[in-house]
């Protein structure tokens, strides 16, 4: 199984990630029942212990996986997941639920990594389009999550039936995994200072993504995605029942309403992102999420319930594919590295639902919801920052008569497009234009390229390291973008920018020349 069939059995694995993870939440209340332990127990067993194994083993495994055939390891990991999902359905007590649970999380973690990783380094310039498909699949499997937990119910079946039937799933899909062939594409030089950086010593690696705090920054981001998912599904059945006094089959319909909210809602996302910068979007959204959240939990209606989580699930929809996607594009062609280092952030997740049991048990499950709102707080604050970052980074505006732009980065463009005699140069936007058959192609504002890439590459341009929107007006111009100085240091660097923008200028039909008045004579 190649090309994109073998890529979309690589996303579904994130829908078995999911129902997998959601299964056991979503049965926190029968689970708890049945084997007798308080708020802070069904914490550790369902949540805390599949990330335990995860701390120790995946960062090591992930960091090394640059060198591996990935497609296979990741079949035999989803097997893994489908063994140890079905061990759990046959546990008697909290102590061997929570260990066959450690298991699984570990095996998944690995699956997902890898999977979503060789997405990223196969498909380099549509990472934006894959993040996406992944996420949107994942959302379907919270979706579907509930829908099994319904059927299940339906049939006078518990929690252990699905926990079966979903680890019967992962094994199906690990027979199709194993057919599989998808390897990284070819490196981009534009897209890495040095080739040979996958092939460094592993500490080497590590220290030198440890030291780009845009990655960071967007990995950090992405660890609060955790909160608004299985945690809210965990706590908030808990909620609806202990509150609300919701039936089972009632909290499966309220959260099945919160997953098809994010399937609309990364559907609209994708409508957005050609047409509204991703840090803007990220910051509306992230208001959106946490407005939202508040009014669900002020709702005592069940219908009103209902609907409040819909609209949760809509608007936390953008907050990972947009964090993520720029931490893949921070260190592109190295996404075992960007995996790796996804680790060290996993004692928030570790230590959120522990903390928000606690305060259940102590203060009540209210508090403890409220808590969650850190999702949409911090993912905000840092969208914020990188909006910062942008502006401080943006020329300040055509009308600037002391605008300047580097002529060795203008020299530079010129050589290489000495092949090119059709060209001309004109001054505008405050620095120089490079232009064909009189469309506009590129340029030099200050330190930085210019390029035009037209909106079919605009987003995959976006992802690529030190790319950024064309923005001076305080919008960002579809088709164009900034790349700084640091990504046009060596000559394959600039001509791997310049060959995207003469791409798009060539397919485009000449311009009529306009007629010129006579010029006067001096």
């Amino acid at each position: 199984m190649r090309g994109t069939a073998a890529a979309l059995a690589l996303v579904y694995v994130d829908f078995l990630d999911e129902l997998g993870s959601g299964v056991a939440p979503l049965s926190a209340a029968d689970i708890r029942d049945d084997l007798g332990v308080a708020y802070g127990g069904i914490a550790l067993v369902l949540l805390v212990a599949p990330l335990l194994l995860s701390m120790l083993v995946e960062g090591p495994l992930l960091l090394l996986s640059d060198r591996w055939r990935r497609d296979r390891v990741a079949a035999l990991c989803v097997g893994l997941m489908g063994g140890f999902m079905i061990a759990a359905a046959c546990t008697s007590s909290a102590w061997t639920l929570a260990l066959a649970f450690g298991a699984w999380g570990s095996a998944s973690g690995l699956a997902c990594g890898l999977s979503q990783g060789l997405l990223m380094d196969a498909y380099p310039e549509a990472r934006e389009r894959w993040m996406t498909r992944w996420t949107l699949m994942g959302a379907i499997g919270d979706m579907a999550t509930p829908l099994l937990i319904l059927a299940v119910a339906s049939l006078g079946l518990g929690w252990r039936a699905g926990l079966g039937l979903a680890g019967a799933l992962h094994l199906l899909h690990a027979v199709v995994l194993a057919r599989v062939r998808v390897q990284p594409a070819g490196t981009d030089e534009c897209e890495h200072d040095d080739e040979s950086e996958r092939d460094a010593p592993l500490l080497e690696r590590l220290r030198a993504g440890l030291r780009d705090r845009d990655l960071l920054m967007w990995l950090g981001a992405c660890s609060l995605c955790c909160l608004l998912d299985e945690i809210l599904v965990a706590f908030g059945v808990l909620f609806m029942r202990d509150e609300l006094g919701a039936p089972i089959d009632t909290q499966a319909i309220a959260f099945a309403a919160c997953a098809v909210g994010g399937v609309v809602g990364l559907a609209v996302t994708e409508r957005l992102l050609p047409r509204i910068d991703g840090l803007r979007l990220l910051v509306l959204a992230s208001l959106a999420c946490a407005a939202a959240f508040v009014i669900w939990l002020q709702m005592r209606s069940i219908p009103a319930s209902v609907a409040a989580l819909f609209f949760v699930g809509f608007c936390v929809a953008p907050l990972y594919p947009i964090c993520a996607a720029r931490a893949y594009a921070a260190r592109p062609g190295q996404a075992g590295l960007v995996a790796a280092i996804d680790q060290l952030f996993a004692p928030i997740s570790l230590l959120a639902p522990l903390l928000i049991g606690l305060v259940a048990d102590t203060i009540g499950i209210v508090v403890a919801l409220g808590l969650l709102l850190v999702q949409p707080v911090g993912v905000g604050l840092v969208a914020l920052a990188g909006l910062r970052r942008c502006r401080a980074a943006v020329v300040v505006g055509p009308s600037d008569p002391s605008m300047a732009y580097d002529e060795e980065l203008a020299q530079r463009i010129r050589d290489l497009l000495a092949d090119h005699p059709s060209y001309s140069e004109r001054k505008m936007f405050g620095g120089l234009c490079f232009m064909f058959a009189g469309h506009m192609c590129a340029g030099v504002i200050n330190d930085d390229l210019m390029l035009r890439v037209g909106p079919e590459r605009f987003e995959s341009t976006l992802a690529r390291k030190h790319a950024r929107p064309m923005d001076f007006t305080g919008r960002p111009s579809k088709g164009m973008v900034y790349v700084g100085k640091q990504g046009t240091k060596t000559k394959a660097q600039l001509q791997g920018w310049l060959t995207p923008a003469l791409e798009f200028v060539d397919s485009l039909p000449p311009k009529q020349a306009k007629p010129k008045n006579k010029p006067k004579l001096r």
